[in-house]
């Protein structure tokens, strides 16, 4: 997808080099392996301008075992660290945004907080982190394009941002 998005983002009007990612929930959890795991790309680096994770889920343990998450991930603990994206936030230096809600479940939060914390050591700085209060996992996502810019509105100035 990346590769198509940088072969075609002139023809509509885009920048091959300021192309960012953003996902929710599963989906973020997606970007993020993407986005860490080197051996997931399909050429030298992610190829991104940068990447928004919204209320994801970003590493397999024991205590965290639920069908949906061990559908994406698989049930083989040997193999929990390799498959969990927090595990290799070495291998990407990608500017990173990280929301979540304020009434996500604590699966998903602890997790964000705990891939801020590891990037925060990485780099000596930490990631931008937004923290939606009044928000749950679905309405975060819905309020973009409303007057409620909680998510959009720090979305958008990340973006500004990267250069």
């Amino acid at each position: 997808m990346i590769a198509w998005l940088q072969a075609n983002a002139a023809a509509y009007g885009g920048d091959a080099h300021r192309i960012f990612v953003m996902d929710h929930s599963a989906g973020a959890t997606h970007v993020a392996s993407y986005l860490f795991d080197a051996g997931l790309h399909p050429k030298e680096g992610a190829g991104i301008a940068g990447a928004i994770l919204v209320s994801g889920f970003y590493e397999l343990t024991p205590e965290n075992l639920a069908p949906n998450v061990t559908a994406y991930f698989g049930t083989d603990q040997a193999e929990f660290a390799r498959r969990s994206p927090i595990t290799h936030v070495k291998e990407s230096k990608v500017p990173l945004f990280i929301a979540m809600a304020e009434y996500d479940p604590p699966f998903l939060e602890v997790p964000s907080l705990d891939l801020a914390t590891r990037l925060c050591v990485r780099d000596g700085k930490c990631p931008r982190l937004a923290w939606l209060k009044g928000h749950n996992h679905i309405s975060e996502l819905a309020s973009v394009n409303t007057k409620d810019e909680k998510l959009s509105g720090q979305v958008l100035d990340f973006i500004r941002t990267i250069r």
